[in-house]
């Protein structure tokens, strides 16, 4: 009787490690694999109202059967030299992209990643800006518990009568 509680001890001492430690993370909890993309990256305004640009459509390609939740979006802006502007602004999403059987799963969701503050910061600026590169960064949540970010690029373009 004693070897059995030895062995049973062990058993779950080793047990605890392991689920604890994250040696079985990666095998029984995966985390979701997300690709984003978007065909309009480019955004050139035909207007100097925000609501009449045209809104970007960022496509999730969920690549494995790991259903996941994209929350929210953040925006960090930079000149094309690199300068970052102190801009930040978070959108929030909640879009649920469901896994199929067949492994990949797609779904999308607009963004506006061109803002009003962009708009006055073209018309105010002295120097020679044209362009501000926009990073949209989309934070996820999976069904397993995994929080993970997947980051986009845009070029919002200043405006040109």
């Amino acid at each position: 009787m004693g070897n059995f509680k030895r062995i049973a001890i062990t058993l779950y001492l080793l047990t605890f490690i392991m689920l604890n430690l994250g040696c079985s993370k990666g095998s029984f909890f995966p985390k979701a694999d997300v690709v984003l993309s978007t065909e309009n990256a480019n955004i050139i305004p035909t207007s100097d109202v925000v609501t009449e640009i045209e809104e970007s459509t960022v496509k999730v390609t969920l690549l494995n059967q790991v259903t996941c939740t994209a929350n929210t979006c953040t925006y960090t802006y930079e000149t094309d030299l690199g300068e970052v502007i102190p801009l930040i602004f978070t959108d929030y999403v909640e879009k649920r992209i469901e896994a199929a059987e067949s492994g990949s799963a797609e779904d999308s969701f607009t963004i506006r990643p061109y803002r009003q503050e962009i708009i006055d910061l073209f018309k105010n600026t002295t120097s020679n800006l044209n362009i501000i590169k926009v990073t949209v960064t989309v934070h996820f949540h999976d069904v397993n518990g995994n929080d993970f970010d997947k980051s986009i690029h845009f070029n919002c373009f200043k405006l040109t009568s």
